[in-house]
């Protein structure tokens, strides 16, 4: 009899056992299933946070193209102004000129 209550026992820690395996195994799933969860939003983020960078920059880049279209635009007026200039000296001085050489022969 002694036997049969250490063999009942036995049984009994070994369902114990049976039972905490089983309820570690139905809990491992959900936990890595949890894990996966975690690092597939982990992974959610970073791709936010790089397509954010990537049109911040685009649009630095878009900014600083225009700028420097600005620069261009303003450096050829710059130059347009400056060549309007030289054919107006150009202009006086020949006038200048022919008024002296006009005068000289009349």
């Amino acid at each position: 009899m002694a036997e049969d209550a250490i063999i009942t026992e036995e049984i009994l820690v070994a369902e114990d056992v049976k039972a905490d395996l089983e309820v570690k195994e139905a809990v491992r799933p959900q936990e890595e299933k949890a894990e996966e969860t975690v690092v597939s939003e982990a992974i959610e983020v970073l791709l936010q946070e790089e397509k954010v960078v990537s049109e911040v920059k685009e649009a630095v880049l878009h900014q600083e193209e225009k700028e420097l279209q600005d620069m261009l635009k303003a450096q050829a007026i710059l130059q347009d102004q400056e060549d309007q200039e030289e054919a107006n000296d150009f202009f006086v001085n020949f006038l200048i000129n022919l008024k002296k050489t006009t005068k000289y022969h009349l």
